[in-house]
């Protein structure tokens, strides 16, 4: 038995990988401890639960912004805030209940990018698959769905920041993990699958039998196609917010060398 998580922020496909590994046969994810309602409509839950959901009494302190955590490092990458033993105990137990066979165990919670050095003591030789997405995208993402009491647009520079501060981060924990990584991103996972499933076939036999056929819950809805929506999202917040681009690049142009790393330029339309 051995285990696998994904180091992929929230809003960057970490539920469509999650979900596609998953339904590999010697695959075991968590699932929700609590009740799922009869009505229907939690039933996307079905397929799985993020781990910090499965274990909440051992994170504390975590009253962050949503999806712009990197504005919170400090609190995020904090060892006191955790109790790993705790958290790996009740993770294991809930992967044996579900498929104690299972020959590896899965797991995602976004916020984990900041707190792979901690955790790898506990889970020592985990394997984990990192990936960012296009920066333009991700900001439309972050702000189509602000939380209550956020202001997106008076709050760019918070949302630019943690975008940019999460790319550095993943190249740091690429470093960090060396063999044990495997990175990519999220547009070149969605235009060569089959490509990306032959390498993680080949990195853990046990992935050669991802089935992309299989329909799946993303988001709440079924689909069984990828589809990389990146062009449509930048549109929509350029139709949004006429002028987000250069707003943006105020803090993307002093950093480009960091987007062109990851595979990324700097848009102007």
């Amino acid at each position: 038995m051995s285990y696998l998580f994904l180091a992929i922020p929230n809003f960057c496909g970490s539920t469509l990988v999650h979900n596609l590994i998953d339904t590999c046969p010697n695959v075991v994810s968590l699932t929700d401890p609590n009740p799922i309602k009869n009505d229907g409509t939690d039933d996307w839950r079905k397929e799985f639960v993020e781990g910090n959901c499965v274990a909440p009494m051992g994170y504390q302190n975590l009253l962050g912004p949503h999806s712009m955590e990197a504005n919170m490092e400090h609190v995020y990458a904090n060892p006191n805030n955790y109790n790993w033993k705790y958290i790996k105990k009740v993770w294991n137990k809930n992967w044996a209940t579900k498929n104690e066979l299972a020959t590896i165990r899965l797991q995602k919670t976004p916020a984990d990018i900041f707190r792979i050095p901690m955790m790898v003591p506990y889970f020592p030789n985990t394997k984990w698959i990192i990936s960012v997405r296009n920066p333009y995208a991700y900001i439309e993402s972050i702000i189509r769905k602000a939380t209550f009491h956020m202001e997106p647009i008076r709050q760019l520079d918070q949302i630019c920041f943690h975008v940019l501060r999460v790319m550095e981060l993943q190249i740091q924990n690429a470093q960090f993990l060396g063999e044990n990584a495997y990175a990519m991103t999220y547009e070149d996972f969605c235009a060569r699958p089959e490509q990306h499933k032959e390498n993680l076939g080949n990195w853990i036999p046990e992935l050669k039998q991802i089935n992309f056929d299989k329909e799946l819950w993303i988001k709440g809805n079924k689909s069984n196609k990828i589809i990389d929506d990146t062009e449509k999202r930048i549109q929509n917040l350029i139709d949004g917010v006429p002028d987000i681009l250069n707003m943006i690049n105020k803090y993307f142009i002093p950093l480009e060398p960091l987007l062109n790393q990851w595979g990324y330029e700097i848009r102007y339309k």
